[in-house]
């Protein structure tokens, strides 16, 4: 995989750059799925092709068959654990590569730690995207823009941070509601662009030019994100018949972290900040599991809410947040739940800790985004406080999560067809 150049590729020594027997079918985004409560009026149901139901009122459309045993060559195959020296942890068969992904960061230079923040969030901006799904929201390195995809029309839209659109650029040869996700390049700080992975290919797309170059030598999958850790990235790849997937950890110098075959569905992953502790969140058991990396032993398994799909870290390592219908903060020295809020009138989508652990953010299918403000011992952390509420229109769902480095400035995107841009 490469960084583009103006119109050239330099390369990365192949980012991804794996084989990989693929089979089975995938499934997309966590599914909103409406909690029975006295008060509620909403139905979710899956939305037909030809229906004009609204987006706060719907479920994903039904798992789409891909085809069985695809294999992804790659051109340039960097050295990979046997089956041998895979251990099973859990549910997980887990091989560790040559560069394991408590390493040192790519680049070495550690960023300079948050300021603690306990202003209250004020919205700086509205931008009408006027499509709908968009189920992640991001910056761009230098944090003066954000990018957001449509997983209905296929569109990724580029916007400056005043609102302004910069680019509007087409997925070529999308089908509505396909699986497709987005990673910036964190690293390409002078150029930005987004590796976005489809069940077709892995590609590398230019933000200023539109063109997209297909990674030969990367896996497709149903899902990408960065690992938290400076040049690591993960490509997953979620499976229904059976209920199993994949994870794969390598860093931008084509180097593997981690491999991890999964005999459950994993449906979210959070790595820790030093890159010794992953937690895997499991479909149907509806389980967390936290792996000891570095010893590839389980440390803890505890049950997650209802309908859970969501899971994070705190930077100091002692929290663990999990979000379903309510959210939940488990210690992960003992695996006591320390604190619930089971306030919520629909399913949590994603949760967030910021860098230096002052805030937990926490997104939601009832219209509202929720920030927690957090005390600097987190052990110590016995009931969650009230949180501030950052609405969206309505009962939107609201999906995305996209903080800035020093977790001040905040992106939000939402069924209401919009983005959200908050600061503090």
């Amino acid at each position: 995989m490469g960084i583009r150049s103006g119109t050239q590729l330099f390369p990365l020594a192949g980012l991804f750059t794996l084989t990989l027997a693929l089979s089975s079918c995938s499934i997309g985004p966590r599914t909103p799925i409406s909690v029975p409560s006295p008060d509620s009026t909403e139905a979710k149901t899956p939305p037909s092709k030809d229906s004009s139901a609204k987006e706060d009122d719907f479920r994903l459309p039904e798992a789409q068959w891909v085809r069985e045993d695809r294999e992804i060559a790659a051109e340039v195959e960097p050295a990979q654990p046997s089956e041998e020296q895979a251990t099973r942890v859990g549910h997980a068969l887990v091989s560790i590569g040559a560069r394991p992904p408590w390493e040192t960061e790519i680049p070495a230079s550690a960023p300079a730690k948050a300021k603690v923040n306990k202003k209250p969030w004020r919205l700086q901006k509205t931008i009408w995207v006027g499509e709908g799904y968009l189920y992640q929201a991001a910056f761009t390195p230098d944090e003066k823009s954000v990018l957001t995809l449509s997983t209905q029309s296929g569109e990724l839209f580029h916007y400056a941070t005043s609102g302004k659109l910069l680019n509007k650029i087409p997925l070529n040869d999308f089908e509505e509601f396909e699986d497709v996700e987005f990673a910036v390049l964190r690293e390409a700080t002078d150029h930005p662009q987004v590796v976005i992975t489809r069940e077709s290919a892995t590609s590398i797309l230019d933000l200023q030019s539109g063109n997209s170059d297909p990674l030969s030598s990367s896996p497709s999958g149903t899902g990408v994100q960065h690992s938290g850790r400076q040049g690591l990235y993960g490509i997953s790849d979620r499976h229904t018949e059976p209920q199993s997937g994949s994870l794969i950890l390598q860093w931008v110098t084509g180097e593997l972290a981690a491999i991890f075959k999964c005999d459950e569905r994993p449906d979210d992953w959070a790595l820790s900040a030093d890159g010794k502790t992953i937690a895997l969140q499991y479909y149907p058991s509806n389980k967390t599991q936290v792996i000891d990396l570095l010893h590839r032993r389980l440390l803890l398994e505890v049950a997650s809410p209802r309908w859970g799909g969501s899971v994070a870290l705190s930077p100091d390592g002692a929290l663990m947040a999990l979000g379903g219908e309510s959210l939940r903060l488990v210690s992960l020295a003992n695996g006591k739940v320390l604190a619930e809020d089971t306030s919520y009138k629909n399913n949590i989508n994603d949760v967030r800790f910021t860098a230096n652990g002052d805030t937990l953010l926490v997104s939601a299918y009832d219209g509202k985004a929720r920030s927690y403000s957090l005390p600097a011992d987190l052990s110590s952390l016995t009931q969650l406080p009230s949180p501030q509420l950052l609405s969206h229109s309505g009962s939107a769902n609201v999906y995305a999560l996209g903080l800035s480095k020093d977790g001040n400035s905040l992106v939000t995107s939402s069924g209401d067809k919009t983005l959200k841009i908050w600061v503090r």
